[in-house]
């Protein structure tokens, strides 16, 4: 383990780290040719801008030379699980119920954050905080744009696996 970082978190305390691994200084050791390569490989596409090219860059130095890919297989993870848990806070929402509201959403701020989703992390973490604190209204009025964004993280999940793909195949 080469750091660290304690819960609770937001993306501002992410960013620091991120940055230090990802864009590391050049008198660090970095080696250009890896940051050339990851960079060219990665072609303009849809999920810029909805999710973190840091930390889609941190999951795919993960990857074992060869083995499965982890972004492919974390992305999946998510795609598959979520859905549910979205369902589940539609209920806690339809029911005023702000104790499974925050609970859903505490587990969906990280799920997001883990996928490189930091928008929709951050949408997740104000929903919480709004559930913990009985405001309901602020709590549906969050809730009503989580669906849609969500949407379109998992289109851009599945583009951001293509291109992890295509790359490991060119690679």
């Amino acid at each position: 383990m080469d750091d660290f970082l304690s819960k609770p978190y937001s993306a501002r305390d992410l960013e620091p780290i991120l940055d230090r691994w990802v864009n590391p200084a050049p008198d660090a050791g970095s080696r250009p040719e890896q940051a050339g390569q990851t960079t060219s490989a990665r072609p303009s596409n849809p999920a810029q801008g909805i999710l973190d090219p840091g930390t889609i860059t941190q999951l795919r130095s993960l990857d074992s030379a060869g083995g499965d890919s982890i972004v492919h297989k974390i992305f999946g993870i998510f795609v598959e699980t979520t859905p549910p848990q979205l369902e589940k806070l539609r209920i806690h929402v339809a029911s005023e119920d702000c104790t499974g509201i925050s609970f859903v959403a505490h587990s969906l701020k990280t799920a997001s954050a883990n996928v490189a989703a930091l928008a929709l992390s951050e949408q997740f973490r104000a929903l919480e905080s709004a559930a913990q604190e009985n405001d309901i209204e602020t709590c549906r009025r969050i809730s009503a744009g989580i669906a849609d964004m969500y949407e379109e993280v998992v289109a851009a999940l599945r583009q951001e696996s293509k291109a992890d793909i295509s790359n490991r195949r060119t690679g």
